[in-house]
């Protein structure tokens, strides 16, 4: 329950600091990619053929289908990306939590300011860009690999989500996805190159397979 609460909170928290970086200003450029090839889709023309998208599919269906159910507004995808901000933090929250305990809150509140002070958000206008996206299913994509090497039992069943959550950063942003494929390739081989027989029948932990 104490976990929840935090998520939650951690969540609100990216929101809103996000959301309200989103407000303070437009770039024609950038800004300007992202929500014409949006309303093109919403419009119903077809990415690629009708529509320019620099990175992927993804983005200007899922943004376009955001503004035909919320309006022709920049705003729109501007508070787009800062939800998806506050999810990304509450997952890397989860994701850091295997490598710091609840009790070490020191820990928790630097790499929570940390990502906040990453953020480009602080040095440029903010942009509803795809990387974002990208972003949150990475950060899913970690978690639930993390979870196929904790598990004892039903560790096929993240496998298999983790690569559908791949595919999906490979849609909005193909650099992003073609990394994170050969990244989740390359933490196999090391763990099963580690200990073979336990990693793979799940009989450790992620921290002792590493150790």
């Amino acid at each position: 329950m104490k976990q929840i609460t935090i998520s939650i909170l951690l969540f609100f928290l990216g929101f809103i600091f996000f959301g309200a970086y989103s407000l303070l200003g437009i770039d024609l450029h950038h800004d300007g990619i992202m929500f014409k090839a949006a309303v093109d889709v919403a419009d119903g023309c077809k990415v690629f053929k009708e529509v320019f998208s620099q990175y992927g599919i993804l983005p200007p269906l899922f943004q376009g289908l955001a503004l035909k159910i919320f309006g022709y507004e920049l705003i729109v995808l501007k508070l787009l990306t800062a939800f998806f901000y506050g999810l990304s933090l509450v997952v890397f929250d989860l994701v850091m939590r295997r490598f710091f305990t609840i009790k070490e809150d020191f820990y928790r509140v630097f790499y929570v300011l940390l990502f906040f002070f990453l953020s480009p958000d602080l040095c440029v206008t903010s942009h509803p860009w795809a990387s974002v996206y990208a972003l949150f299913f990475l950060l899913v994509t970690m978690h639930l690999t993390l979870c196929f090497w904790e598990n004892k039992e039903n560790n096929l069943k993240f496998a298999i989500v983790s690569g559908i959550t791949t595919a999906i950063i490979f849609g909005f942003r193909q650099p992003c996805g073609l990394t994170t494929i050969l990244a989740v390739i390359a933490i196999t081989i090391i763990l099963f190159s580690l200990n073979a027989k336990e990693a793979k029948n799940g009989e450790k932990s992620i921290d002792d397979v590493l150790i």
